[in-house]
């Protein structure tokens, strides 16, 4: 199978017709502008990387830490509510701790996919 090879006059017109920024390629006067903004967004979110996974980690720890208190004061709830024969301090209490583990859960999964991601 015999390749084509381009003439000179459509390798003139190609270069011409294209822009060179040293990080991505536009065609002249049609996507410059998309092009800058692209390289852009990608030099911010490399710029951002460090100091998103910084938010991640405090993230999962703050949440991890809130998860477990709802769980502790669920159980302190429930048991208080239990022992004194106080259905709606128990129920609250169970409500709690259900909250807790429920926190838990969405915030392992959250900064877990997301830590893979990074």
């Amino acid at each position: 199978m015999q390749s084509a090879a381009a003439s000179p006059a459509s390798e003139a017109y190609v270069k011409n017709a294209q822009w060179n920024f040293l990080k991505g390629l536009a065609c002249r006067s049609h996507c410059e502008e998309d092009v800058k903004g692209l390289i852009r967004m990608i030099q911010n979110s490399v710029a951002v990387s460090p100091t998103a996974s910084g938010f991640l980690r405090a993230s999962r720890k703050t949440g991890s830490i809130t998860g477990i208190f709802y769980i502790v004061l669920g159980a302190m709830f429930a048991g208080w509510g239990l022992h004194d024969g106080m259905s709606f301090i128990a129920a609250l209490g169970f409500a709690f701790a259900v909250f807790g583990i429920v926190t838990l859960i969405r915030i392992w999964r959250i900064t877990g996919a997301a830590s893979r991601d990074t």
